[in-house]
């Protein structure tokens, strides 16, 4: 097939086992549609925010000009990450965007210093918190990036980030969540970054 014709066999495929899965009488982790909404970056962090999880300052755009706007008024170092498929996170330099920005979306935060993350799992009104602490450069901008040198210590949830947890979940109508904080080293509240139920 053509890749035009790959492109559209694919998402009819995706179209149709979705369709036919989400239609099951059945128990969701999350319901696939939920969770699928619940993807879309930009949401989490608007909600995040309406719900005082104190997300990073976020721009999504892909006009270079209002890039670099962003990160000077940041006044520091910025990280872009994915909007949709598995890419690591990366510091960028303003200063080399270009017209490629201009090809898709993109989103940029500010960069915020952290002591360590931590990974919270919720599961139903079950909570599991993880202590991730970097062992390389590469780890402390995106921990996923050297798995080898992560250091992990279990931990507890703050009552505050509980209940916003909980309201953000509820809010998307999930089950499950999975969401990445920074605990910055001058012990600032816990910092939401990157995903929710990845």
């Amino acid at each position: 097939m053509s890749e035009a014709g790959r492109r559209f066999a694919a998402a009819q495929s995706r179209a149709g086992f979705l369709g036919v899965v989400a239609s099951l009488p059945c128990l969701w982790i999350n319901h696939p549609a939920r969770d699928q909404q619940a993807n879309y970056k930009p949401w989490q962090l608007r909600v995040a925010d309406q719900l005082g999880l104190n997300p990073p300052r976020t721009i999504v755009t892909n006009n270079p000009a209002a890039g670099r706007k962003f990160a000077a008024d940041v006044g520091g170092p910025i990280i872009t990450k994915s909007l949709g498929a598995p890419v690591d996170t990366v510091v960028v330099d303003p200063a080399e965007f270009d017209d490629s920005v201009r090809l898709c979306a993109h989103i940029f935060q500010e960069w915020i210093e952290k002591s360590h993350e931590v990974r919270l799992t919720v599961v139903g009104s079950r909570f599991f918190a993880v202590e991730i602490h970097a062992g390389s450069a590469a780890g402390r901008i995106d921990w996923r990036t050297d798995y080898a040198t992560n250091t992990y210590k279990p931990t507890a949830v703050p009552s505050g980030v509980r209940e916003r947890a909980v309201a953000l979940m509820r809010r998307f109508g999930l089950v499950f969540g999975a969401f990445d904080f920074i605990v910055t080293p001058s012990e600032d509240p816990t910092r939401p970054v990157g995903t929710l139920g990845d």
